[in-house]
């Protein structure tokens, strides 16, 4: 039907955003493990960022690493334990909140986040699309 091709590029450019959101993702991972193979401990960052789809909605997190070593049957066991950083009111995470990290991690941090942003924004907006057509289809084929 006409609607279909819009109903298959709303799900494909999706589909496209949050491939997009997780290559940025995992850029930062790959950054974060090569820095915390160095010796030097002032090069390693505490932060992580995650991106999923719960629904049709797009959600990209960054989130603050812990270790601890908990005993566990006798044997001490190193876990990592995540606390996701609050995000804005205005739909972005403040720079603020990583004035802590690495000068390489901030700097990564604020050029992915950006592009976070602009994810987010035309994840929102398919949403907005997606629910205006279904109106529309509504009023094209009165039940």
């Amino acid at each position: 039907m006409k609607y279909e091709l819009l109903q298959d590029f709303i799900a494909q450019r999706r589909q496209e955003i949050f491939e997009e959101g997780k290559a940025l993702a995992n850029s930062f991972y790959l950054a974060s493990e090569a820095a915390l193979s160095e010796k030097s401990s002032s090069r390693r960052t505490k932060v992580g960022t995650r991106v999923r789809m719960i629904g049709n909605s797009l959600v990209c997190e960054w989130y603050w690493r812990r270790l601890a070593n908990p005993i566990i049957n006798g044997k001490r066991q190193t876990k990592i334990f995540s606390t996701y950083i609050r995000i804005g009111k205005n739909g972005r995470y403040s720079t603020g909140r990583f004035k802590s990290e690495p000068q390489w991690a901030r700097i990564m941090i604020e050029q992915i986040e950006a592009r976070y942003v602009v994810l987010r924004g035309i994840s929102k907006e398919l949403t907005n699309l997606e629910q205006s057509l279904k109106r529309l289809m509504d009023w094209d084929n009165p039940r």
